[in-house]
């Protein structure tokens, strides 16, 4: 499995850098329906990812959203009500993409590169790097498309189903 995770911003803010670090959390916290979870920081709400048996931190008045397509779970973590805007500006895309080597023909690790090598013809690349933890591959890519900022983690599992 091969989890993107995507966020835009117009400008810095603390709340996407919290952002982050709860979707990093999320990995860490995988979670059941009986496991007991932390409070939530002041501002925020556990936002439950039941397909993925994982949680995220919600900063209070964002909106969710969840979608599916194929074999990819999507979750919206956003500023602004993606249903009656049409898009976001501000906010946090995780994509979870299931069965990457059937689809790809390729191992998690190497699709997850080929994204950020798909993203440098595209965009320009602002920060680009990779690093390991246990079982995940860290595929880090920054970039700018204007009028924001883009930049992606994949946590792509090789041995993972």
């Amino acid at each position: 499995m091969t989890t993107k995770i995507t966020y835009w911003k117009e400008d810095d803010g603390k709340y996407l850098r919290l952002l982050l670090i709860a979707v990093l959390l999320a990995f860490i916290f995988e979670t059941r329906a009986e496991d007991a979870l932390p409070p939530a920081p002041s501002g925020f709400s556990w936002q439950q990812l039941s397909p993925i048996k994982s949680v995220l931190l919600k900063p209070d008045g964002w909106h969710f959203k969840q979608s599916k397509q194929g074999q990819t779970d999507g979750f919206f973590i956003t500023m602004e009500d993606i249903d009656k805007a049409g898009a976001f500006k501000t906010g946090l895309t995780l994509n979870c993409i299931r069965d990457v080597p059937k689809q790809s023909g390729q191992v998690p690790s190497a699709y997850a590169a080929s994204l950020a090598d798909a993203a440098a013809t595209k965009y320009k690349l602002i920060e680009r790097s990779s690093s390991q933890q246990g079982p995940f591959r860290s595929v880090k890519f920054s970039y700018v498309d204007a009028p924001w900022k883009g930049e992606r983690h994949c946590l792509p599992t090789d041995g993972c189903q």
